[in-house]
């Protein structure tokens, strides 16, 4: 009799266990599981909005510049899944400036696509500072009137003072889809503001004898308009640039010529074997491994200066 309630205690204890463990057993696999929360998700068009959103967003977003791989970014056309990422994008941040002519045939979500020279709330962009070019000079103008239908000169950056307008569109678009991450963002869009007030110091620092100046390109255009230049660009044909050339060089007598470093090698040549002071522009429009955007546009003030300096272009202060 003993033994027999001695074994119902035991058989009753193991059910209690076997009902308490199936319990625990139960509420562990209906618990719901921690998920990660969706970093939102940034397109951009160029590098130096690629570099802001990167630098400044952190980890608190995921970047995309679908044109990357491109030879020409500029000329990036997007392909059938480009245009699924753009229209799945949380924002599409643009360069605008006719940087992104594709844009033209695609519909892009309105709400969340910002052309990053337009005005908003708090900024007042900068399209008015945008530089139109009718083949010969570079002229402010804005983006109506009877100017509008002229070609413009798309990269921007290329003047501090447009590229820190640019970052502060970013950083005010950033903090709109992440505000808890408000406070790093700041901080870190403070100090890539600083690094290119520093770069327009040592810019508008050269005042320069007046004189002409011819460049191969519009890409080149905001960085020297800053220097207060008659700027010309070269109108090359195809078949026999060397031509054009001389006859510029002849006509405008030009004391200072500007040039892409990734220009046409047979262009290239045309500048550097001058006799008149040539300067390589980095137009920063591709990824380098090697150089930072920073260290990139520094790079181009540090050429211009020296070159300024050896041909005795720049004016005592």
């Amino acid at each position: 009799m003993i033994a027999e309630i001695k074994n119902e205690c035991v058989f009753t204890m193991l059910l209690a266990c076997s009902v308490f463990c199936s319990g625990c057993s139960t509420e562990q696999i209906a618990a719901p599981s921690v998920v990660e929360q969706k970093m939102p998700v940034i397109v951009v068009t160029s590098f130096p909005l690629y570099v802001m959103v990167t630098e400044i967003g952190g980890d608190a977003v995921v970047v995309e510049w679908l044109s990357q791989s491109a030879v020409s970014p500029q000329d990036w056309v997007p392909s059938g899944d480009d245009i699924q990422r753009l229209q799945s994008a949380d924002l599409i941040l643009l360069n605008g400036a006719g940087y992104e002519p594709w844009t033209q045939n695609l519909s892009l979500p309105r709400s969340r696509t910002i052309d990053t020279t337009t005005a908003t709330v708090g900024l007042a962009g900068y399209a008015d500072q945008l530089l139109s070019i009718d083949g010969k000079v570079t002229h402010q103008h804005g983006p109506q009137g009877s100017q509008s239908e002229a070609a413009i000169a798309a990269a921007t950056w290329l003047d501090p003072q447009l590229a820190i307008a640019q970052l502060n569109r970013v950083e005010l678009e950033i903090v709109k889809i992440v505000p808890d991450r408000r406070d790093q963002i700041a901080v870190r869009a403070t100090a890539l503001r600083q690094q290119l007030l520093q770069i327009d110091v040592r810019l508008k620092a050269l005042k320069l004898n007046a004189g002409q100046l011819l460049a191969d390109s519009s890409d080149v255009a905001y960085l020297v308009s800053a220097l207060k230049w008659e700027f010309h660009l070269l109108e090359s044909a195809a078949d026999d640039p060397a031509v054009d050339f001389s006859s510029a060089i002849e006509t405008l007598e030009p004391r200072l010529l500007v040039f892409r470093e990734n220009a046409p090698a047979e262009i290239r040549k045309l500048f550097v074997q001058s006799a008149v002071p040539a300067v390589a522009i980095d137009v920063c429009d591709k990824s380098d491994d090697e150089q930072s955007f920073v260290d990139r546009l520094t790079g181009n003030i540090d050429r211009l200066e020296t070159a300024m300096a050896n041909a005795g272009l720049l004016k005592l202060r």
